[in-house]
């Protein structure tokens, strides 16, 4: 998978693929220092969803209660990735929530911001969209989503603050939340994570982690 102009080329010699929608859009080096991350499968047996798409595009399970975190932790620097909001604006009895996480999920866990210091921005059209939770609380935050749009999640761990866009502009007029520093999280490091909860449908999401 070298050549970009022929991503089917086996360039050692082996046997060639015939590659079908692919173009050198997708390809990506990944290399010990230059890796991405995926979402968590191993870490989604509360969750109980379905994975594709090399566990970037996810599928939840029925009236399932936890998250599924991203598969690499951070604890400094500045991290962004998008998640396409495939189908996940139902009705009052269904709660999507995307953000992040920083304790490890239960069968107690009810979605992202039940913890202190996770922190989930509701995005369905039902009677909280645009709000953020954490410590089980919510706050005001954002706007709602309707299926099809990207949600940005922007993560400065130098200044301890969390952004949220969608479709590439910036909620709360670029007012960042104020977070707790990974040293002082049980797993001293945050985890991109999306969760479904209550209701009886299914949410579908895809995540661009860098490498998707």
């Amino acid at each position: 998978y070298e050549d970009s102009a022929n991503l089917g080329n086996a360039v050692d010699g082996g046997t060639d693929l015939t590659e079908t929608n692919l173009d050198a859009t997708d390809q990506a080096t990944d290399t010990p220092t230059n890796s991405f991350a995926t979402w968590n499968s191993l870490a989604g047996y509360y969750y109980a969803g379905t994975f594709s798409e090399g566990n970037c595009k996810t599928v939840s399970g029925t009236s399932e209660y936890g998250f599924i975190p991203s598969n690499i932790g951070v604890s400094s620097g500045k991290w962004y990735c998008e998640i396409n909001n495939v189908s996940a604006t139902s009705g009052d009895g269904d709660w999507h929530y995307f953000g992040i996480v920083s304790t490890q999920g239960t069968g107690t866990t009810i979605g992202i911001g039940k913890n202190a210091n996770d922190y989930g921005i509701r995005v369905d059209t039902s009677s909280l969209p645009g709000q953020i939770r954490t410590g089980d609380s919510h706050s005001s935050y954002g706007v709602a989503l309707a299926d099809g749009d990207t949600l940005g999640i922007y993560l400065d761990l130098d200044n301890n603050k969390l952004y949220f866009a969608k479709d590439g502009v910036l909620m709360n007029s670029g007012t960042g939340i104020s977070i707790t520093a990974p040293a002082s999280t049980s797993l001293g490091a945050y985890f991109f994570a999306y969760s479904y909860e209550d209701g009886s449908g299914t949410g579908t999401v895809a995540a661009n982690f860098g490498g998707c």
